[in-house]
């Protein structure tokens, strides 16, 4: 419930949140908006990531009400972005677990907030994509809207499939069997990668990417063992990208792969022994350790 309530508010708080960072006129405003606005938008990916299960039960769309006294514009709010921050929700108390029946906190959303939200992502996304080429630094300096964004799609995926996905096909796409939350995390990282970003935050969208990769991987094509994922090529080239992205495998002293492109990026240490390396490419799998 905690959760749901936090998403809830954060919701209107993220989408107050980059309206004032847009139309501030000073610097420091805009920067401390933004700064704002990532914050709110890590409180939210918390709870999120604590209650996406599963075990998810099936609430259709319109079967959703709205939450009661749903904040308006937050008019009560101040032009101080920190009292923004601190309607949005109290990350100081301690959140409790999600129990193995629990629902996504996306339900608490109506419809329309729902859409809201993905809009707002958008275009967060949308600001740092259309940066100037001189601009060297991320301008919204995280990577959580592609995060959130895709566990906003792979809700609707789940429990409404027949909806229209919030984002259009490429004529690329229109043949493609991956789902659109998969094809999101893919062209996040060729987006971010063609400027460099694509570790920022360590790596963090990389690292989510090669976790929900291998996840799908391990599942093959759901309708039986042994039976392969329907768009297993195109998820083991994303993991080998993000594998060069982050260690430098195959060898970064050398030119890239073919078949991979270098974004430039500053490597991270190995961590981890990787749980699924059975569903490596057979190009990685002279890599034993991977960090997650």
């Amino acid at each position: 419930m905690y959760c749901q309530h936090a998403v809830v508010w954060g919701e209107v708080c993220l989408h107050e949140s980059l309206h004032r960072a847009i139309t501030m006129t000073t610097h420091s405003e805009r920067k401390d908006w933004t700064e704002t606005f990532v914050q709110i938008l890590i409180s939210i990916e918390l709870c999120l990531k604590m209650t996406d299960t599963p075990s998810l039960i099936r609430v259709p769309l319109s079967a959703r009400s709205a939450p009661s006294d749903p904040p308006s514009a937050l008019s009560a709010v101040s032009d101080d972005p920190s009292a923004l921050l601190a309607a949005s929700s109290d990350t100081r108390s301690p959140l409790p677990a999600p129990s193995d029946d629990s629902q996504s906190a996306l339900s608490a959303l109506s419809e329309q907030n729902l859409a809201r939200l993905a809009r707002t992502l958008l275009r967060s996304i949308e600001l740092v994509l259309n940066a100037h080429d001189y601009i060297t630094d991320i301008p919204i300096n995280s990577v959580l809207p592609w995060i959130v964004l895709y566990r906003v799609l792979r809700y609707v995926e789940v429990y409404d499939p027949g909806a229209a996905p919030p984002m259009a096909a490429t004529d690329d796409d229109e043949d493609s069997p991956c789902l659109p939350s998969l094809a999101l995390l893919v062209s996040a990282h060729e987006l971010l990668g063609r400027r460099g970003w694509c570790m920022t935050g360590k790596g963090e969208l990389l690292l989510f990417i090669v976790r929900v990769m291998m996840s799908e991987l391990s599942r093959g094509g759901g309708g039986g063992v042994g039976e392969e994922h329907p768009c297993k090529e195109e998820l083991e080239l994303a993991l080998e990208q993000c594998f060069y992205c982050l260690y430098g495998h195959p060898n970064k002293k050398g030119r890239a792969p073919k078949h991979l492109d270098d974004h430039n990026t500053t490597t991270v240490s190995v961590g981890v022994l990787c749980p699924c390396r059975d569903v490596v490419p057979p190009c990685l799998q002279v890599c034993e350790f991977v960090s997650l």
